[in-house]
C-alpha cells in the first residue's frame, strides 16, 4: 500500500491518503486494521503522517502492546503521552515498565475498566496506590506473576470494588487467605478468578469465595496444596454457575469432590479416575492387567 500515491488526478488536483478526514474515516475505521508495529512506522513518513498517527494515539481507546515482540519505554510514552481516553490497556510482559512511566498513564485515564500488568516486574506498590484511587471503574484486572504484589496494598484496593467481575492473580505468592476474602467480599459480582499457584492459601478462603461470590463461572486454584476436598464440596453446593474449574497439583482434592461437579457437565483439568466395574460385570474375564500378570512369558537373558 503506497499511502503517498496518487489515487484520483482531476484537473491537475491529486489527492493522496492523507486527504481522507481523519476523524471520520482514517482513525476510527483505518487505522484500528493495521498492526501497532505498522502504524508507529507510519510516524516516519513525514510529518503530516506523525500528526496523523499522535491525533490516532490520542483518540485510543484501547492499547495492547502484547502485538510487537518488544516496545521500547520511550514508544509508549509517546503512544500515551496525550491520551485521556483509554478504556482497555494490556501491558502483559512489559518487564521494562516502571512506575516512573505508568503512573501518569493511570492518572490521565479514570475510566480504564480493564488493566493488564502480567509479568509486569518493574513496578511497585506505587503503582497500586494509583490504581486504588484513580481508576475506581476497572472490572477486569491482571496481576498474574506479579511476585512481587503485596497483601496489604491489595487488600486495601479491593476495598470498596464492587465492580470487578475478573481477576488473575496467578503467581503472586506473598497473598494469603485474608486478601482473597477481602476481595470477595467486596466484590460480588466475581465470573473469572485465578487463585493459581498462590501457595500460602488455604480452604478457608475457598469457602469464601463459594459464600460469596454465587455468579462465578471460572475458578483457577492448580497448586494450591492446602485445599481440601471439603472447600470443593460447599463450592459445588453455593456456586451452581461455575463451569470450569481447574485443579491440578492439588493432592488434597480428589473424585469425592469433584464427582458431583463432573455429574453437570462441569470441565475440569483432573480426568476422571480409571475403573475396573467394566470387568466386574464379565464373570469368566479379569481386567487386563490381571490377565497379563497369569500369564507366563518366557524371558530370553541373552549374556
Amino acid at each position: 500500500m503506497e499511502f503517498e500515491g496518487e489515487f484520483n488526478c482531476t484537473d491537475n488536483i491529486c489527492l493522496t491518503v492523507l486527504d481522507i478526514p481523519w476523524d471520520d474515516i482514517l482513525i476510527p475505521r483505518i487505522l484500528p486494521f493495521l498492526h501497532l508495529q505498522q502504524i508507529w512506522s507510519l510516524r516516519l513518513v513525514n510529518k503530516q503522517f506523525n500528526q496523523l498517527i499522535e491525533l490516532y494515539f490520542s483518540s485510543l481507546r484501547q492499547l495492547d502492546i502484547t502485538q510487537c515482540r518488544k516496545i521500547p519505554v520511550s514508544a509508549f510514552k509517546i503512544m500515551t503521552q496525550d491520551s485521556n481516553l483509554l478504556q482497555k490497556l494490556v501491558l502483559s510482559d512489559f518487564k521494562e515498565l516502571t512506575d516512573d512511566v505508568l503512573v501518569p498513564v493511570l492518572g490521565r485515564n479514570p475510566r480504564l475498566n480493564h488493566l493488564n500488568l502480567s509479568a509486569c516486574s518493574g513496578l511497585s506498590i506505587k503503582s497500586l496506590t494509583v490504581i486504588r484511587t484513580k481508576c475506581v471503574e476497572i472490572t477486569t484486572l491482571s496481576f498474574k506473576e506479579c511476585h512481587w504484589v503485596p497483601s496489604a496494598s491489595l487488600e486495601a484496593m479491593f476495598i470498596e470494588r464492587e465492580n470487578l467481575e475478573v481477576i488473575d492473580l496467578t503467581g503472586c505468592w506473598e497473598l494469603v487467605d485474608n486478601t482473597i476474602i477481602t476481595l470477595v467480599t467486596q466484590s460480588c459480582r466475581l465470573r473469572w478468578l485465578s487463585l493459581a499457584r498462590i501457595y500460602g492459601i488455604t480452604e478457608v478462603a475457598i469457602v469464601e469465595v463459594a459464600n460469596f461470590c454465587p455468579d462465578l463461572e471460572y475458578l483457577d486454584i492448580q497448586g494450591c496444596w492446602r485445599v481440601t476436598d471439603n472447600a470443593i464440596s460447599i463450592l459445588a453446593r453455593s456456586c451452581s454457575k461455575l463451569k470450569v474449574l481447574k485443579v491440578k497439583d492439588c493432592p488434597r482434592i480428589g473424585e469425592r469432590s469433584l464427582a458431583r461437579l463432573r455429574i453437570h457437565g462441569m470441565m475440569i483439568d483432573v480426568p476422571k479416575p480409571q475403573s475396573h466395574s467394566t470387568y466386574a460385570s464379565l464373570p469368566h474375564q479379569r481386567p487386563p492387567s490381571a490377565r497379563m500378570a497369569a500369564v507366563d512369558v518366557p524371558i530370553n537373558f541373552r549374556i
